[in-house]
Order: C-alpha cells, then structure tokens, then sequence
C-alpha cells in the first residue's frame, strides 16, 4: 500500500475505525475487519474473536475502545471484545440496546458504557452491570447521533445540538 492508497474493503462501507497498535479495526457493512498496514500485504481479513457467534459478521456501526476493551456496536447490539485474548467479555444479551435501536454510536471508559442511538441513550456501568436509559425516554426527543466521554462529563450529539451530562447523575 502507497500512502494515499485505498485498501478496498471487501464489500459495504466502512462505518468506524479503531487503530490499535499496528493493527487497524475498522466496523464494515460485512462486519468486523482487521488491516495490518505494516505486514508485506495490506489486505482486510475478518476478525476473529472466539465467543462472537455470527454478530461480527452483522454491519458494524461504531467501535470505541479503553484499555484493553473494543466496543463494537451492531444496529442493535454491542459487544465488548478482549483486545489481548481476542474473546468476548460481555455478551449482546446482557447489554440491551433494542430499544434505542438503531444505534448511532457507542463510547466506553474503565467505568461506564454509553450507547447511542435513534431513540436515546442506554447507560451501562461496566462494574455492576446495571443498564439504565438516560436521559429517560422522550427527555431529548430526538436521536443521539454520537457520544463522547470526557472524564465526569458525557457529551450527546443531537441533530438541535449538544447535551452535556454529568456522568455521576446516572452511576
């Protein structure tokens, strides 16, 4: 690869990028690729993650990363990937985003998770496992198209504007 170059994707857009070392994740159409632009062969290969089942596969919105933890969010799923032992840490089950789907965004630190989507936010806290809604629904009114986290703050992206929270309101 040349810089300036296009390594093609595969199939489908590319929707989100996660550089990691000299690894590049990025969420696709077709799911979740691996680029490694520093091997002899700059080529997308479908990430392999034991325990991920066929969500990897589905179109992948946002990526977000702390520590040694992806977020990888679905339409209507997140999943939290192992980054050193390429497992899953916390299935889509137990993080129920269905009903601010289709998601928009996702964002995560050492102690919370956030979820945007069409119809809210879903707050997960990432030590209890609790899993609440903020703001409550209809509070916004309308679709949050991006979170960022910055420190005790929360920043919502919405199509009026932007909503700043108090991380410590929903823990």
């Amino acid at each position: 690869m040349v810089d300036g170059g296009v390594v093609e994707s595969g199939g489908g857009a590319v929707r989100a990028l996660m550089p990691v070392g000299d690894t590049l994740f990025a969420g696709t159409d077709i799911g979740l690729m691996v680029l490694r632009p520093s091997s002899s062969e700059s080529r997308w290969v479908r990430a392999s993650v034991a325990g991920s089942g066929t969500m990897l596969g589905r179109r992948i919105r946002s990526l977000a990363r702390s520590d040694s933890v992806l977020a990888v969010a679905t339409d209507d799923a997140v999943m939290l990937v192992d980054l050193d032992t390429r497992t899953v840490v916390q299935s889509p089950g137990a993080i129920d985003a269905r009903d601010i789907a289709p998601l928009n965004a996702v964002a995560i630190d050492d102690r919370s998770l956030w979820i945007a989507g069409q119809r809210g936010v879903v707050h997960v806290d990432r030590t209890t496992g609790v899993t609440r809604s903020f703001p409550p629904a209809g509070r916004l009114g309308e679709a949050v198209h991006d979170v960022a986290v910055q420190g005790e703050v929360v920043w919502l992206a919405t199509s009026s504007g932007v909503v700043r929270v108090r991380a410590s309101l929903v823990r």
